[in-house]
């Protein structure tokens, strides 16, 4: 899927896809955190993968600081679109250095953070079953 697009599939359940490069990274979050606001402001499901492994690592620590703050920014409005709502950071930063940095993030109680693809997928797949919607191509 192309970096920072949104597919939406049979569950309405927006798959969104950020893949940032070097300096991209940080423009391409942006521009994918504002597509959040939009589908928050639709009172939207979804959920986040932010693929930046390709990244060096000032330009990761930026983004991940940069997510932070908007999260942080828009934690009602993330609560409003749960329960389907996770973001899955998969980096090449080691975990000493993601994990500190998700905790300053204070995500609500009910927004999953996933470090692998397969569980976010599998667990977004259980939240459609529980509320009776055909999960799709997850």
């Amino acid at each position: 899927m192309a970096s920072g697009s949104i597919e939406f599939n049979d569950a309405n359940l927006p798959l969104v896809v950020v893949k940032g490069h070097g300096t991209l990274a940080m423009d391409e979050c942006k521009q994918q955190c504002g597509g959040f606001e939009r589908l928050m402001a639709d009172d939207a499901r979804y959920v986040a993968i932010i693929d930046y492994r390709d990244c060096k690592l000032k330009a990761s620590l930026a983004v991940h600081r940069y997510l932070g703050q908007w999260a942080r920014d828009h934690r009602d409005a993330m609560h409003r679109c749960s329960p389907a709502s996770a973001i899955l950071i998969r980096s090449h930063l080691l975990k000493a250095v993601i994990n500190p940095i998700l905790k300053l993030m204070r995500l609500p109680n009910d927004v999953r953070v996933f470090n692998d693809e397969s569980s976010a997928r599998d667990w977004l797949r259980g939240i459609a079953a529980q509320h009776g919607l055909d999960s799709g191509p997850i």
